[in-house]
């Protein structure tokens, strides 16, 4: 698919999204959009221009994928064998005509259960979003804050942008959460095995300052933390 004139960053972008969405549909793989659109529509990050396409493809139809994304004029940046030998978590796949690139993820550094078992988990709780007149399979919002507490915990040490969506998640986001909602993040951190990942956030009490401030008393406290439901 080649567009007839230059697009829009923001146009390639969603338009990507329903195209990665419609590939897998016909290919009959699951896939989920976790970020950017997905973002914005569960209010979780200021609204902004993504630059690229963050999809999550269940770990045994990688290959069927991507042969597919190449059938239709995007190709692997890098060599494939980093990606397959060396066990990357991701491969990013490109169009000479799009000026947006498509980030494709068969696990999140952070997840510490198996590839099947993170899918699976995200899988069952998906929603779906209607971008550029297409249904894309999403994560829900409570997979979302979960994967974007990971994301950002993971690269702020790097990327000055995840320490501001920690600050953001932390402040505003996480402190909105209801018990209900705060057990159930705790229940999907475990389950996916994240719980480690996301405890530095968890375990601050919000005393003193920086990014800890503002977590809901259902995370912080040590019984949600331990798994007690006491």
């Amino acid at each position: 698919m080649t567009p007839s004139r230059p697009l829009a960053l923001l146009d390639a972008v969603e338009l990507s999204y329903a195209l990665a969405a419609t590939v897998a549909a016909e290919q009959r793989v699951r896939a989920l959009a976790t970020a950017g659109p997905v973002h914005a529509h569960h209010g979780l990050l200021p609204q902004c221009v993504s630059t690229d396409v963050d999809l999550w493809v269940e770990t045994g139809s990688i290959d069927a994928y991507l042969a597919a994304l190449r059938t239709a004029g995007w190709d692997e940046r890098a060599a494939s064998e980093s990606f397959r030998e060396r066990g990357q978590p991701s491969t990013t796949v490109i169009h000479q005509h799009w000026p947006c690139e498509v980030e494709v993820h068969r696990s999140l550094p952070g997840f510490l259960a198996s590839e099947r078992e993170v899918f699976d988990v995200l899988w069952e709780r998906r929603e779906s979003l209607v971008i550029a007149g297409v249904k894309v399979p999403i994560v829900d919002r409570v997979a979302a804050i979960l994967i974007a507490v990971v994301r950002a915990l993971r690269s702020s040490v790097r990327v000055g942008q995840h320490t501001e969506e920690i600050t953001r998640l932390a402040t505003e986001v996480l402190p909105a959460l209801d018990g209900a909602q705060a057990r159930e993040l705790r229940d999907l951190a475990t389950a996916t095995g994240a719980i480690d990942t996301v405890r530095p956030l968890m375990e601050h009490r919000g005393r003193g300052s920086g990014t800890a401030t503002g977590w809901p008393r259902g995370i912080t406290d040590d019984s949600m933390l331990r798994g007690d439901d006491s």
